[in-house]
Formats: structure tokens, sequence, C-alpha cells
């Protein structure tokens, strides 16, 4: 009977292994502007393409142009995956632009 627990326990093993969630991650480091509302519209084709379960955005900035993160919120609106803002290191700030950001996210 133990050795028919180790089989079973192998099996939901190797199906939790494939079944693992692909997610893409980019960094934002500095003032928001043009070049990243273009980057992250590129991260998100990128990860749709892919069929990632979900992209996360590494955030730390001190804000930039609000344009630029009106264009950043309308990329995520119209995304079919869904877009997580993880504001980091320790020390990070989102302020700013970085705020409306953030709080676009999914």
């Amino acid at each position: 009977m133990q050795h028919w627990h180790f089989i079973t326990g192998v099996g939901i093993f190797f199906t939790m292994a494939v079944n693992a969630a692909q997610v893409g991650l980019i960094t934002i480091e500095g003032a928001i502007g043009p070049a990243t509302a273009s980057y992250v519209s590129r991260a998100i084709d990128h990860a749709s393409a892919r069929h990632d379960e979900c992209l996360i955005l590494q955030l730390n900035t001190p804000g930039g142009l609000l344009a630029s993160a009106d264009d950043i919120k309308q990329s995520f609106y119209a995304s079919r995956v869904p877009v997580v803002v993880f504001v980091s290191p320790t020390g990070a700030a989102a302020t700013s632009a970085g705020t409306f950001i953030t709080l676009a996210a999914d």
C-alpha cells in the first residue's frame, strides 16, 4: 500500500510541475517618460503572445510625465494579461506618475 501512495505522490508532483504558471517580469527604475510607456506596451504584447498568466512590473520611480503614465494606464486596461505592479526593492517609491501606474494595475 505504501508503494501505491508513492506512485500517486510522484504523479501529482509531475502534474504540478507541468502546469506551472508562466509570468513575465519587467523592471522600471527612474523617471516615467515616453520610452517607459513604449517599453511597458511592448512587454504587455510579449506577455500576451507567450500566453503568460500575468505580467509583473517591478517599479521604483520618483514620477514623471503624466501623459506617459496615462499611456501606460491605457496599455494596462487594453491588456488581456493581468498586470501586477510591485514597488521594490526595499526603500523604493512610486510617487507622482508612479502612483497612477500602481493604482491602474490589476
